[in-house]
Order: C-alpha cells, then structure tokens, then sequence
C-alpha cells in the first residue's frame, strides 16, 4: 500500500470537491434545461389547445350562422316571390 502525505491527501480534497461542484453545476444546468423544456411544452400546448379551439369554435359558429343566415334569406325570398308573381300573374 502506497503512502499518501498530507499535502497530497489536501489535494485529493480539493479536487474531489471541486469534481462535486462540477457536478453539482451541470446538474443544475441539466434541471434548468429541463424546466425550459418543460415551460416550452406548457405554452406549446396551452397555445394550441386553447387559443385553436377558441379559434376554430370561433369560426365554426361564424359559418354556422352565416349559412343558417343565407339559407332563410333564400328561403322567404322564394317564398315571397311566389306570392308576388302570383299576385302579379292572376291580379293584372
């Protein structure tokens, strides 16, 4: 078994300990790069599942309206036109 002086064992402290803030650091870097992971995710899906819905409800009910609005527009105005040409036909 080889000998190990003082000044060496202080070494050995040294850079063990420098070794565990190393790691200590990287694993903080790798929790940070995780939580913006993990951020980015959370507005990539809060985007997407609120602000598309949203925007295609939105645009669901325009259509739904705006057909339900022509399709009765055409509606009576067939329906009052027959009246009129049959006003007009049998009247004049």
């Amino acid at each position: 078994m080889t000998f190990i002086s003082t000044r060496n064992k202080q070494h050995l402290q040294l850079l063990l300990l420098l070794l565990l803030l190393l790691l200590l650091l990287l694993l903080l870097l790798l929790l940070l790069l995780l939580l913006l992971l993990l951020l980015l995710l959370y507005y990539y899906y809060y985007y997407y599942y609120y602000y598309y819905y949203y925007y295609y409800y939105f645009y669901y009910f325009y259509y739904y309206y705006y057909y339900y609005y022509y399709y009765y527009y055409h509606y009576y105005y067939y329906y009052y036109s027959y009246y009129y040409y049959y006003y007009y036909y049998y009247y004049y």
